[in-house]
């Protein structure tokens, strides 16, 4: 229902596998939004967890998601910042493939 941006410190966003595996999908550090999939997401798996002492900022989804819907500019800015984030987490999975 909250969209959370980091102010200070850092959130790591986590699913822990049926084996009990930590997966880190996400560090979220100052300047960040933490798992911003789950503006479109009903549920959302994973647990945020502050890895330092962290400051974090709230806002209700449903006006974030009013606003894109009425702000192209603003629609357009997030669909840059995916965009980029696709791309980093594409040239992580190579660097790990290549390990």
């Amino acid at each position: 229902t909250r969209m959370f941006e980091v102010v200070a410190g850092e959130v790591v966003l986590e699913r822990v596998s049926e084996t009990g595996a930590r997966l880190i999908l996400q560090r979220a550090s100052a300047g960040c939004v933490v798992a911003e999939p789950s503006l479109f997401a009903e549920h959302y798996h994973c647990d945020a967890v502050a890895a330092e002492p962290t400051t974090v900022r709230a806002a209700p989804a449903a006006a974030i998601r009013k606003l894109l819907e009425r702000d192209g500019a603003t629609l357009a800015r997030l669909a840059h910042h995916l965009a980029r984030e696709v791309q980093i987490a594409r040239q992580r999975a190579e660097i790990l493939a290549l390990s």
